[in-house]
């Protein structure tokens, strides 16, 4: 008996030896993540090591926190369907340009930024260039939406899953984590043909983050029950939230925190409360809104998450941060793709 014993207990060892020579010769898969936590006005936390990081949805650890600021490419998608034309006074259209030539005036020279529009059809106004004299002739010279310019050449509707999936296949190659897209657009940016919501996981893959800047206040639209009465006693977020268009920017919202990246709103002054709402935003909420949505672009930082086992199948994951005083971060201020994939080989 005591032999049997001690030939069990060797073949145990032998077996358990053997798992963990086995496991030794996996390949370890490490993520590059982008993280961004930052403060009212876009100011990244400093100082952020791998131990304040937790990770929930997935067993997995933080090898390595590298605060990264380097140059960017940018992509600028502007919306130029039919919602974003001139209705009486107003003009999405208008904000939009405003909105991206104040993003011009942020932007570092070594920065690489590529000009975009959708609306049916996707199309690259300028491909990557540093140059903002050649970016600001070329947004100027767009004609507005609802033309028949506009319609010819980019149609009328909204497709925005259309216009992102181009805008991936034509920019593949050129992109690192941390590389960003600002979508310019009164918020109106369903699609039918191709559901963009899909296409968060590929984005997250890419390590390239989908902020949006809105260009219509919440009750531009008269079919919102608060066009002409506006309720006070709310934030402009929560107001959008309960207007007639509520689920689509709930939609938009999600879809940029899953890649990691930020909603915009030149109404909102700090998430103050509704008082006075204009019509047109105030040009220092529009100066302010272009200098936080590059620079939360640009100041980063690039996280190293190595998973203790091989993915089989695309994992959604929340990080936990806690503050240099072991606050826990609310998540509202912490900004990274939720999303890994399997690597190539095992998809």
């Amino acid at each position: 008996m005591k032999v049997a014993c001690r030939l069990s207990l060797f073949g145990c060892v032998v077996v358990v030896l053997a798992g963990l020579a086995l496991r030794a010769q996996q390949p370890v898969e490490r993520y590059i993540l982008p993280l961004g936590i930052y403060d009212r006005e876009g100011r990244l936390l400093m100082g952020l090591k791998p131990e304040q990081i937790t990770v929930k949805g997935l067993s997995a650890r933080i090898t390595k926190v590298v605060q990264d600021s380097k140059p960017r490419r940018i992509v600028l998608l502007l919306d130029r369907s039919g919602s974003m034309r001139k209705v009486g006074e107003f003009s999405p259209w208008e904000v939009a340009k405003r909105a991206v030539q104040e993003f011009f005036n942020w932007v570092q020279p070594d920065d690489q930024l590529s000009l975009q529009a959708f609306a049916d059809q996707h199309r690259i106004v300028v491909p990557f260039t540093s140059d903002r004299t050649i970016l600001r002739q070329a947004l100027e010279s767009l004609p507005e939406p609802g033309t028949a310019s506009a319609k010819k050449d980019t149609g009328d509707n909204t497709e925005f899953g259309i216009a992102l999936e181009a805008m991936l296949n034509t920019i593949a190659g050129q992109i690192q984590p941390g590389d960003g897209v600002v979508v310019f657009s009164d918020g109106i940016i369903a699609g039918v043909k191709k559901p963009f919501r899909k296409l968060s996981r590929r984005l997250s893959d890419t390590g390239m983050r989908v902020s949006i800047v809105l260009c219509a206040p919440p009750s531009f639209f008269p079919s919102d029950p608060f066009w002409g009465a506006m309720p006070v006693g709310i934030s402009v977020t929560e107001l959008r939230r309960q207007s007639a268009l509520g689920g689509l920017f709930g939609e938009i919202e999600s879809f940029a925190q899953e890649t990691g990246g930020i909603v915009w709103d030149p109404w909102d002054a700090e998430g103050n409360f509704v008082v006075n709402l204009e019509v047109w935003p105030h040009p220092h909420q529009l100066s302010r809104t272009a200098r936080m949505s590059y620079w939360t672009l640009r100041n980063i930082y690039l996280l190293e998450l190595e998973p203790d086992r091989a993915l089989d199948k695309p994992k959604k994951i929340k990080l936990e941060i806690l503050g240099h005083k072991g606050e826990r971060i609310p998540d509202g201020y912490v900004h990274y793709p939720r999303y890994l994939l399997p690597s190539t080989a095992a998809r």
